[in-house]
């Protein structure tokens, strides 16, 4: 065994290491399957303010992209957002539908919610499979009268320590520089990544301290340089931020500066460079600067899909590179980044060919997931049958994995609708089956990455505005009878409500629908069969079925007291029936006469008054309330102009809020709104993000007087 052990170490010591030219090529090689096969994602969310109070509505615009390019993702048709307390409770959660790289909706906060800061968090199923670290997660504030929350301060300037290379970048008009320090003599292998690609690898021959790369080359955002030596070890390494020169921009245009209290506003937006095909999907806000505290140096959608989300410990005040051209910032910014550690993927891990582990499939739509025990083990190739109650009557069949799992894929609807699933093994029997559905409820962790708020709202801001809303109701209270009433309502009819005629008091047998398997044919018949001794069930066609009891011939069949005849019962939703009841005797069913020779099957309607279903986990059929999209709404946007019965105060902290503006370079759209009562400052703020993976944002102000 000692003899073995050396060889092995001489077999070892024999392997030549990846030389600096093999491990590049493994790098080039593996990064585009990482690029390609894994396909990371990224998430910005664009709220039309960062402080809230109870009872206020957060409006959201997601925008779900490639990390790699910054264009719509393929991957994700389902977006979670989750509204997090400071124990990392989940306080509400969305699901929302995805549709080229774009989702919206919005949170109603409880009346009572506390004061305090609150994360708001985003992710897709796929990108739990790269770690929580990646998802999206940014604070807010929710405020009470008298209170006061800590938030970070804003600085003018990014704190960095000095921080030497060898490495030196500069990016002039057509190219990109790098110049390194190190011995002449020592020949290196330089390799610039972008975008998620290797887009320069070139030996430096001894005596070549410097090389220039195409600008064009490169993605605006952060970029990587490495330097190995001939045995492939890192001896440098640096991130930079590129920037491109041509990218298209937002023109907003305002008819003039100032406007009165509840004067009407017309905004006009257009798209200035974009090339043919490409179009600026955009949301737009315009909220209140005494309400909503504006620092340049927030976090926007430019800093975070261009910075903070490519590094490990994101910069605080990043918005500030971004706010107006300034070849200063640039550098303040680059020199922050010296000290960066790229995110996403490392260059080991890709020379080795070691990728992320993929736990979490794709999820494009909703998905209604559960799981098949036997005895309290996992039923293996079991069947699941779903029964969906809408107007086609559907039926899903699925397997299940080796770990009982099964999942019905494919729905697109919102809110929640009942299912009803129901399982075997794989020969079909149902005997000791279970149906457990859903899978473990998830909620993001808190994250030290997340995007920190900056700013505080005027001291008297909560207190202003819980004024506000006394005001108001008190103005309501004091209307005239009558000054808001309805119109008249004029009642058209009545109804009692009352159970179901019958004539026979004591069934032989009574079967309730959570005793009934599923029907895959959808006819009723099929479901009794072997249920009720006497009963014979035979199948005539596709979806027909015949009966017969005790071999007396056809039976009266009954839906609620009234006759109807065997082939329309293919027709009846066995899931609209509550109940069952046989009658077998002769001498009991002789009260339906000689209709009632061949016995009776009178079946009744679920119309209130029946025992519930029961939707416990545990039996072999259960129901299921599975819960689709969250319901979105539209934003309000008041008329003053056809406000005349009544005159209450407008105090909205938030004018407008639109998340889904499409532009082109055909031509730009014009928003109309009302400003409110509060006069001061008012901000337009615009972000996007172009189908070509370019981000825009544009910020305006108009003042509101009180004249």
């Amino acid at each position: 065994m000692r003899n073995l052990l050396i060889l092995f170490c001489l077999i070892a010591l024999l392997i030549p290491p990846l030389s600096a030219q093999d491990k590049t090529s493994k790098i080039k090689e593996n990064l585009k399957i990482y690029r390609e096969s894994f396909t990371p994602e990224k998430i910005y969310l664009h709220l039309d303010k960062s402080h809230f109070l109870g009872g206020e509505i957060i409006w959201l615009k997601a925008y779900v992209l490639r990390a790699s390019d910054l264009k719509a993702t393929e991957r994700s048709g389902v977006l979670y957002v989750d509204l997090l307390d400071d124990e990392g409770s989940a306080v509400e959660k969305l699901t929302l539908p995805v549709f080229e790289g774009e989702s919206y909706g919005d949170i109603t906060l409880p009346d009572d919610l506390e004061a305090g800061t609150y994360k708001l968090t985003a992710y897709t199923r796929w990108m739990r499979n790269f770690g929580e670290e990646t998802f999206f997660q940014k604070e807010i504030q929710v405020l009470a009268e008298g209170s006061e929350i800590p938030t970070e301060n804003a600085s003018s300037s990014i704190p960095f320590d000095e921080h030497d290379s060898p490495l030196s970048i500069q990016v002039q008009e057509d190219a990109v520089l790098v110049t390194h320090d190190l011995p002449e003599t020592t020949e290196l292998i330089l390799m610039a990544f972008s975008g998620d690609k290797m887009i320069f690898d070139q030996t430096l021959e001894e005596n070549t301290t410097s090389v220039k790369i195409p600008r064009e080359d490169f993605q605006t955002g952060i970029s990587k340089f490495v330097l190995v030596n001939p045995d492939g070890d890192k001896v440098a390494e640096m991130l930079f931020f590129v920037n491109q020169e041509f990218t298209p921009t937002i023109s907003v245009n305002l008819e003039k500066e100032s406007y009165d209290v509840r004067e009407e506003v017309t905004l006009s937006i257009s798209a200035l460079g974009l090339d043919e095909g490409n179009i600026a999907k955009l949301s737009l806000s315009v909220t209140a600067d005494n309400f909503v505290p504006y620092q340049p140096e927030q976090e926007n959608i430019l800093s975070y899909f261009y910075i903070n989300s490519e590094i490990e410990n994101p910069l605080l005040n990043a918005g500030a590179f971004f706010n107006g051209e300034d070849d200063k910032k640039i550098e303040l910014l680059n020199e922050a980044l010296s000290q960066a550690k790229f995110k996403r993927y490392s260059l080991d891990d890709l020379a080795s060919a070691k990728f992320p582990a993929i736990r979490y499939g794709n999820e494009q739509e909703i998905n209604i997931r559960g799981q098949l025990l036997k005895n309290g083990k996992p039923v293996n190739n079991g069947e699941a049958l779903l029964w969906l109650k809408d107007r086609f009557q559907t039926f899903v069949s699925t397997n299940t994995d080796e770990e009982g799992y099964f999942a019905f894929r494919g729905f697109y609807y919102t809110g929640e609708i009942p299912v009803v699933v129901q399982g075997g093994d794989h020969r079909g029997r149902r005997e000791q089956v279970e149906v457990i559905m859903g899978e473990e409820e998830y909620t993001p962790p808190l994250l030290s990455n997340r995007i920190k708020t900056i700013g505080q709202p005027p001291r008297d801001y909560a207190a202003t505005v819980l004024d506000q809303f006394r005001r108001t109701e008190a103005e309501v209270g004091a209307m005239e009878l009558g000054e808001l009433l309805l119109d008249e309502i004029v009642v058209e009819g009545r109804a009692e409500i009352h159970k179901p005629f019958r004539l026979h008091t004591q069934p032989d047998m009574v079967l309730f629908r959570k005793q009934l398997p599923v029907a895959p044919s959808g006819n009723i018949l099929e479901v009794l069969q072997g249920r009720v001794a006497g009963l014979q069930v035979i199948r005539r066609g596709m979806n027909e079925f015949t009966a017969t009891i005790r071999g007396q011939g056809t039976p009266l069949y009954l839906l609620d007291g009234m006759p109807i005849p065997e082939n329309t019962l293919q027709m009846i939703n066995p899931f609209d029936i509550s109940r069952i009841e046989i009658i077998r005797r002769p001498s009991a069913a002789g009260i339906y006469g000689g209709r009632g020779g061949g016995g009776v099957i009178a079946m009744f309607t679920d119309i209130g008054y029946e025992e519930e279903i029961d939707i416990q986990g545990g039996k072999h059929i259960v129901v299921h309330r599975a819960q689709g999209f969250s319901r979105t709404r539209n934003f309000y946007s008041p008329t003053h102009e056809d406000m005349d019965y009544y005159d209450l105060p407008d105090l909205r902290s938030t004018l407008y809020w639109n998340p889904i503006i499409h532009l082109s370079n055909e031509g730009g759209k014009t928003f109309n709104f009302f400003t409110a009562d509060t006069p001061g400052t008012y901000r337009v703020i615009i972000e996007g993000i172009t189908t070509e993976g370019q981000a825009l944002r544009e910020v305006v102000t108009f003042e509101v007087g009180s004249d």
